[in-house]
């Protein structure tokens, strides 16, 4: 099973061969018809992507299934995505967050996030803000720069928490530096306004320059507004 992994990482990545996902692919195969965790997950993803192979969301979702069984954490995650949206499986909000909190209870972070993205918007179970804090601040203390990022935004509106812009900031900051786009922006327009933050319009100009690099609408415009000034 080694050989067959080893084999598939290294067409995978193009080590020592010409990189051929197909052949990655066909390897990964091997090891996870053998039962090899890994595999079964790194075969599900292949297949969710289309990478080496034509994509199919129903044999993703039963090589991420056979990795889940094992205890894969990320297998768990990316399956509980595929049952919360109905891709490759019959929509199940229920098994997506069974899912969920079996890949969270391992420290998954991304499972962390999407937990509290199904509390936050009621997806499957009773609308619950205070819980869906709790699973955002695990995932933001793993340093998860999307859940940061909705830590920020529950810090400057006062929402399940008591206000706080410059804890909000913070946490804008630590998402905006792992390059998140929306964190980018409100980072700059905390500069820009001086909330939370000294006002600085040449750090505002910078963290607009960021997000807008990465095509964010709103700080395209913000820059052009700025630049006219």
């Amino acid at each position: 099973v080694k050989a067959y992994v080893g084999l598939g990482m290294l067409y995978r990545n193009g080590q020592g061969v010409k990189k051929d996902l197909a052949k990655a692919a066909a390897w990964t195969l091997k090891a996870a018809e053998k039962g090899d965790m890994r595999s079964q997950f790194n075969l599900g993803l292949a297949y969710e992507e289309g990478r080496g192979v034509r994509k199919d969301e129903i044999t993703a979702a039963t090589w991420y299934q056979k990795a889940a069984d094992q205890g894969h954490a990320s297998a768990q995650n990316n399956l509980a995505a595929m049952y919360r949206f109905g891709r490759g499986v019959p929509k199940n909000q229920k098994q997506a967050l069974q899912l969920y909190e079996q890949s969270a209870g391992q420290g998954n972070a991304m499972a962390q996030l999407n937990i509290g993205a199904m509390y936050a918007q009621g997806e499957g179970v009773e609308q619950d803000d205070m819980t869906a804090v709790k699973w955002y601040r695990k995932a933001a203390d793993q340093g998860l720069a999307e859940a940061q990022y909705n830590m920020g935004l529950r810090y400057s509106r006062g929402k399940s928490v008591w206000p706080d812009i410059e804890q909000a900031v913070v946490c804008f900051r630590k998402s905006a530096e792992q390059g998140y786009a929306p964190a980018q922006l409100l980072l700059a327009e905390a500069y820009e306004l001086g909330t939370g933050i000294g006002q600085n319009k040449a750090e505002a100009i910078r963290w607009y320059k960021k997000a807008a690099e990465q095509g964010n609408p709103d700080a395209i415009a913000k820059l052009k507004l700025l630049s006219n000034q």
